[in-house]
């Protein structure tokens, strides 16, 4: 077995996504390779570009393990829940919070429609970012809508990691 290792460390953006999807296109197509690993250090970022990493993960035909370490924030747990296996170090800070829209001073009809999106966006955040924990949807709510920080003990007992290392 041999596996494949690639970091995504500091802001989620389109350029760090890229990177990382680039790297494990590169491994994929390696036949030597049978499991690929990311590292994570990330306070968060943008959803889209969390979204379509999170999707390549999903759809990765070698399995993707995700490793955790000093912060798992915000589009960072979204993306960690793509992974076949969730790993955290024993000192990883998770935090989660409602989306944040990025639009200023609208006019009234674009914050309307900007209101509706975002909804939607949240929605989905909350779904994927949840996905496989054992909460209650009343407890992921309440976890989302003030910024909650827990630790990596309090993230596998809500089952949002299947191992501390």
């Amino acid at each position: 077995m041999k596996i494949y290792n690639t970091y995504l460390f500091g802001e989620i953006t389109f350029e760090s996504i890229k990177a990382v999807i680039e790297a494990l296109d590169d491994a994929m197509a390696d036949e030597t390779y049978t499991e690929l690993h990311i590292r994570i250090s990330s306070c968060g970022g943008l959803l889209y570009p969390s979204l379509a990493l999170y999707d390549y993960i999903q759809a990765s035909k070698k399995p993707v393990t995700i490793i955790a370490t000093g912060a798992c924030q915000s589009a960072a747990i979204l993306i960690l829940q793509g992974a076949k296996k969730r790993v955290a170090t024993v000192n990883t800070t998770f935090m989660v919070h409602e989306l944040e829209s990025c639009i200023e001073k609208p006019p009234y009809a674009d914050l309307l429609i900007e209101t509706e999106q975002i909804q939607k966006e949240n929605a989905t955040f909350i779904d994927l970012s949840f996905d496989r924990s054992n909460l209650t949807e009343k407890d992921k709510l309440a976890l989302i809508e003030k910024r909650s920080y827990f630790t990596a003990k309090t993230a596998l007992s809500y089952s949002l990691i299947d191992e501390i290392v």
